[in-house]
C-alpha cells in the first residue's frame, strides 16, 4: 500500500488507547492503467462516489474502488527502466524496423535478464555468464558461450542481438567488434551485429 503522509494519524473514537497505534488514509488514488498504456500514459481514474459514502459514514468518502495498489500510478515505478527488458526491447525493435529476426540469435553478455526472453518470446544465449543457470549450463554446456566462442558467432553469424552492459559495449568498440547500438538505458545496451 502506498502511504502519502506518514505523520497524519487520526484517532478514531472508541478504539481503546494502545491498541490502534494510529490511522491512515490515501486520497484521490488512481488505478494501474491497463496493460496496453505505455509507462507514463494516461492514468485511469478510479470511480469515487464520495457524496454516497459520506451519507453512510464520514470516514468512508476516503475508500475507494478495488485497485492493484503498488503501482498505483504507472509512473511510480522509477525501476521499470532498468528492472525490466520491455522498455530497450521495445525501442530496440523501433530503431530495427520491425521485431527482431527470429532466424538470428539473441545473446546476453556477462548478465541475465529473465524478463528477456518473456518479452522477445524466445531463449536467449549466455555469455559468460553462470550465476543461478550453473547447474542447467553444467547439464547442458553447449548453451553456454565463452567469449571466445562468442566472438566466433558474433563475427561468422549474417545477424545476431546482443544485451550487455555499457561497459561492455565500450570495451567492445574499442576491440573494433562490429556492431550498431540499437537501444540503451542507464545500464544496458541492445546492440545488433548489422
Amino acid at each position: 500500500m502506498i502511504v502519502d503522509r506518514r505523520d497524519d494519524l487520526e484517532a478514531v473514537p472508541f478504539v481503546e488507547r494502545g491498541c490502534l497505534e494510529g490511522e491512515r488514509h490515501q486520497h484521490d488514488l488512481r488505478a494501474a492503467a491497463s496493460p496496453g498504456l505505455l509507462l507514463g500514459g494516461l492514468e485511469q481514474l478510479c470511480a469515487e462516489s464520495a457524496a454516497t459514502l459520506r451519507l453512510l459514514h464520514p470516514e468512508l468518502a476516503q475508500l475507494t474502488g478495488a485497485a492493484p495498489r503498488v503501482p498505483a500510478d504507472p509512473r511510480h515505478d522509477a525501476f521499470a527502466l532498468v528492472r525490466s527488458a520491455a522498455p530497450i526491447l521495445r525501442e530496440a525493435e523501433r530503431a530495427n524496423g520491425g521485431p527482431l529476426d527470429p532466424r538470428y540469435p539473441v545473446f546476453q553478455v556477462g548478465s541475465y535478464d529473465q524478463t528477456l526472453p518473456f518479452y522477445l518470446g524466445r531463449a536467449t544465449s549466455l555469455v559468460e555468464f553462470r550465476d543461478e543457470m550453473s547447474l542447467g549450463l553444467d547439464a547442458e554446456p553447449e548453451k553456454g558461450y565463452n567469449l571466445a566462442r562468442w566472438f566466433d558467432a558474433w563475427f561468422n553469424a549474417p545477424q545476431a542481438y546482443a544485451l550487455m552492459t555499457r561497459d561492455t559495449v565500450a570495451a567492445l568498440a574499442r576491440e573494433n567488434v562490429p556492431f550498431r547500438v540499437l537501444a540503451e538505458d542507464p545500464r544496458r545496451a541492445f546492440i545488433a551485429r548489422r
